[in-house]
């Protein structure tokens, strides 16, 4: 990308140019990914970045990501440079005026000079209890290294929440919703395969194809994984039972308790869709995510584990069970760039929406008689 990117509302982000004195921050690979095809790394425990996509840092950056939709989004932190060093570690520098800046700065994983490659500390971040711990998924993006060539040895990347940070054990449901998972400036070879793939899945059925999976057995202390590929051959059945695959790798207990959390939060959503006009979203991914681990963390709170209600509401206030809409590369609004004008809220994107709060519903109402 050329050029340094104009500062809009509180945000800026821009190229940098290498500066081989330049503090920065050893990158780790983030553990917890499930889907996509750049690899995604780890700034610290609450930060993560991946190889920077122009478009899709331009609506994170914009006018129109606004308020209300970015409740249901993971922070965008800005962008910075990162750099292949020795042996291909990579590290993120810092810049002179960018909001990643001050993620860079209380990284735990900090260089302080150029040839120390271990953290400035010695402390593992959170959730860094098992080192060498790699989803399947993540092994196999970061061997590939997409989009970061040896041969370019400096590449930008987009900054982001880490939105599984909260979590010990963090479940992951990672959902495309949407009817059409193209947009105009793809090329016709492109819009015909997701056509067809669209044609072929549960994406033309439900408007949602499961993209990616992670479940945590506690009885076993190990992590399950199930990729796109699996999700492309779901029925519309198939497709539910993997929800409430997702739901039941919880403790029984709080298996009712992680639906209903779920449930407020995607009425939540869909309210929010409901009221952005013009807005589109092919392509973004729905992520669905809870503690593994929650139930242990009872111990440590004053709740009443055999009220249903104190249990939503416990693991709403401490944030162990989210929904955040990620993948913006391909998403738009009226005004964005020089896209098309759309009228009215995403349908396809509301399909998809209503029928994942049918299947929760659907959930909660099977298993009712076990609470009340």
């Amino acid at each position: 990308m050329e050029g340094i990117l104009k500062r809009d509302r509180k945000r800026t982000y821009m190229t940098q140019e290498d500066d081989a004195d330049q503090k920065g921050v050893l990158l780790k690979r983030f553990a917890h990914q499930v889907a996509g095809r750049n690899p995604l790394y780890c700034i610290d425990s609450k930060t993560i970045c991946k190889p920077l996509n122009p478009r899709e840092a331009q609506f994170y950056n914009s006018r129109g990501f606004v308020k209300r939709l970015e409740k249901f989004a993971p922070r965008f932190c800005g962008s910075t440079v990162a750099k292949i060093i020795d042996k291909g570690q990579i590290v993120a520098l810092a810049g002179k005026s960018s909001d990643s800046n001050s993620c860079l700065r209380h990284s735990k994983h900090r260089i302080r000079h150029k040839s120390d490659r271990s953290s400035s500390d010695g402390e593992s971040s959170e959730g860094d209890e098992n080192e060498n711990f790699l989803s399947p998924w993540s092994d196999k993006v970061h061997r590939e290294k997409r989009c970061i060539s040896i041969a370019h040895r400096k590449f930008e990347v987009i900054l982001l929440e880490n939105v599984t940070a909260n979590c010990q054990k963090p479940v992951v449901l990672d959902v495309k919703v949407g009817t059409r998972l193209w947009y105009p400036l793809d090329t016709e070879d492109k819009i015909g395969r997701h056509v067809r793939k669209a044609k072929n899945t549960t994406t033309q059925s439900l408007g949602l194809r499961l993209h990616g999976l992670q479940i945590y057995r506690a009885d076993e202390d190990r992590f399950e994984h199930w990729d796109k590929h699996w999700g492309r051959s779901l029925s519309s059945d198939s497709f539910e039972k993997a929800v409430f695959l997702f739901i039941n790798s919880s403790h029984s207990r709080l298996r009712y308790p992680i639906a209903s959390a779920l449930l407020k939060h995607l009425l939540l959503l869909r309210r929010c869709v409901e009221s952005l006009e013009s807005y589109r979203f092919p392509g973004c991914s729905l992520l669905l995510i809870f503690d593994g681990a929650a139930w242990e963390r009872l111990d440590e709170q004053n709740v009443n584990e055999d009220n249903v209600e104190d249990l939503t509401r416990w693991l709403n206030v401490d944030n162990l069970v989210s929904i955040k809409m990620v993948d913006f590369a391909k998403a738009t609004y009226s005004g964005f760039l020089h896209d098309k004008i759309h009228v009215g809220p995403d349908q396809g994107y509301l399909y998809g929406l209503n029928n994942l709060i049918h299947i929760i519903q659907s959930y909660l109402d099977s298993t009712s008689h076990q609470h009340h």
